[in-house]
């Protein structure tokens, strides 16, 4: 699963850190989503996560708004949608496990509507 990150000032992988995961919706403008939550952010230290998740677009999946393989694709169609992004938005926390501390079925996640608290 592709996503964008945003990493707090002064990051370093010596600390860990929070992580919040953002979804966007049914737009699936995952970089504008992330960009808001960073904004929202501001200088408060957590990572922010935005998967390339496929669940949230009903049937009208607009595939140009995704670089994904065909063989991603085929994957997707194989497993369903809600299953690769449920294991894809684990997968993708995941990667930053060095710095985070997190516990499965722990993580929050939250649409693009509550940006608003995250700077608050």
């Amino acid at each position: 699963m592709q996503y964008h990150v945003s990493l707090p000032a002064n990051w370093s992988p010596n600390k860990k850190w929070p992580i919040l995961v953002t979804l966007d919706g049914s737009n699936s403008e995952f970089l504008h989503n992330n960009q808001t939550f960073a904004q929202a952010r501001g200088s408060k230290p957590f990572i922010i996560v935005t998967p390339f998740i496929v669940s949230n677009t009903g049937k009208s999946t607009d595939y140009s708004k995704y670089n994904y393989s065909s063989a991603v694709w085929d994957e997707i169609k194989n497993e369903g949608t809600i299953r690769f992004d449920e294991q894809g938005v684990w997968k993708s926390s995941m990667k930053f496990s060095n710095t985070i501390t997190v516990k499965k079925n722990s993580l929050l996640q939250v649409g693009q509507v509550a940006a608003t608290l995250a700077g608050g």
